[in-house]
């Protein structure tokens, strides 16, 4: 089975509306929630999986951004918590394991260039042996994973060539 995390801002291109970022992004949101709920509904095949930090992230910025005037708000919670209910979700929940992980990437990994939410996201996909973790973030795409990590981020186009591909 093909292990597959996603990152809060594959949830949000899902269900945006700014023409302007997706545009520069080159990003269909349609066709990101096709290739979402093509994975949840193969589940022989793939396992959605989204680590709760993914989750917890995606909500914190809707409610900042309501009470801030910024881009997320409470329209686009709604629409995501919608989004999530159709899709046959893994809930990565923190272990032992994912705060070995975390610690590790936030010390001997460290990279400048990544938030620690963003090392966080990548710890919980490390610690769950997951296969694929999707994102736009080019830093977390460059990002120099351990050694034999098993783990390979890419970018929302690239899911589509691994939906085929399978």
């Amino acid at each position: 089975m093909i292990h597959v995390a996603v990152d809060s801002d594959i949830f949000f291109f899902s269900i945006s509306l700014d023409q302007r970022i997706l545009k520069k992004r080159n990003i269909n949101p349609t066709e990101i929630k096709n290739n979402l709920q093509h994975l949840s509904s193969h589940t022989g095949k793939f396992q959605l999986s989204v680590p709760i930090s993914v989750l917890g992230e995606s909500v914190t910025l809707c409610l900042e951004g309501e009470r801030e005037g910024r881009p997320h708000n409470l329209r686009e919670l709604h629409d995501l918590i919608a989004f999530w209910g159709g899709l046959n979700i893994n809930i990565l929940h923190p272990n032992t394991a994912v705060a070995i992980t975390c610690y590790r990437l936030n010390t001997k990994y460290r990279d400048e260039r990544m938030t620690p939410q963003d090392l966080v996201h990548i710890g919980y996909a490390l610690a769950y042996n997951v296969n694929y973790l999707i994102t736009s973030d080019k830093n977390m795409q460059r990002f120099k994973l351990p050694d034999s990590s098993g783990l390979e981020i890419i970018s929302p186009n690239n899911l589509k060539s691994l939906l085929d591909c399978s």
